[in-house]
C-alpha cells in the first residue's frame, strides 16, 4: 500500500477506521498509526477459526456484498487468504456481489453458491442477507443441509436487522420466523 509506505517513510499521523495494517502493533514499523476499529480482525478471524475446527468443516464459502461496510470486502478477501495458507486442508470459495445493481438475481449467486459447499458466510448488510435468505428458502437450502452464518463488525442501526423478527409485508419471510 503507497499510504503505508508514505507513514513509515515520514511518521505521520494516521487512522486506521476499518482495516489497519495486521501488524500494527509494531511500534517501530508503525510509531503514529491508530486504530479506531470497534474490532479487529484478529477477533473475528478466530471465531471464524474455531467455528471452522469445531466442526470440522472441509469447504466453505464466502458470500460478499461489496456495496456493504468496506469492512466486509476487506474481511472477506483476508479470510480467505488466511485459510488457504494456514488451513491447507479446508477449500474455500468467495462469492463477490453488488446488492447495487438492479435486478441482482440472488437465486442465481446461489446456485453457484450451492455446488460449492454447504457451509456459507455471509458478510454484509442485513437487506442483501434477508434476500439472499428468501432466495435460499425458494431453492430448498433452509431446510437444515446449509449453514448460513453472518458476520458483522458490531451492532449498529447502519448495518440493518439481522434477525426476522422484521416488522414487514413480506409472506416468506414472516414464514421463515416461523420455521
Amino acid at each position: 500500500m503507497e499510504l503505508d509506505k508514505l507513514i513509515m517513510t515520514r511518521s505521520a499521523p494516521a487512522m486506521a477506521p476499518v482495516a489497519p495494517p495486521p501488524d500494527i502493533r509494531n511500534r517501530e514499523k508503525w510509531p503514529s498509526w491508530v486504530t479506531t476499529t470497534a474490532n479487529s480482525k484478529t477477533s473475528f478471524r478466530t471465531v471464524f477459526v474455531n467455528l471452522i475446527t469445531m466442526f470440522d468443516w472441509r469447504i466453505s464459502s464466502h458470500v460478499c456484498d461489496v456495496n456493504g461496510n468496506p469492512f466486509f470486502e476487506d474481511f472477506s478477501g483476508y479470510i480467505t487468504r488466511l485459510t488457504q495458507t494456514t488451513m491447507p486442508n479446508v477449500q474455500v470459495n468467495r462469492f463477490v456481489f453488488d446488492s447495487r445493481k438492479v435486478g441482482m438475481d440472488y437465486g442465481k449467486l446461489l446456485q453457484v453458491v450451492k455446488d460449492s459447499g454447504r457451509v456459507i458466510f455471509y458478510l454484509g448488510h442485513a437487506q442483501p442477507l434477508h434476500k439472499l435468505l428468501i432466495a435460499a428458502a425458494e431453492l430448498n437450502m433452509t431446510q437444515g443441509d446449509y449453514v448460513f452464518l453472518a458476520f458483522i463488525p458490531f451492532r449498529h442501526a447502519s448495518f440493518g436487522n439481522f434477525g426476522w423478527a422484521v416488522p414487514g409485508k413480506d409472506l416468506q419471510a414472516r414464514q421463515m420466523i416461523k420455521k
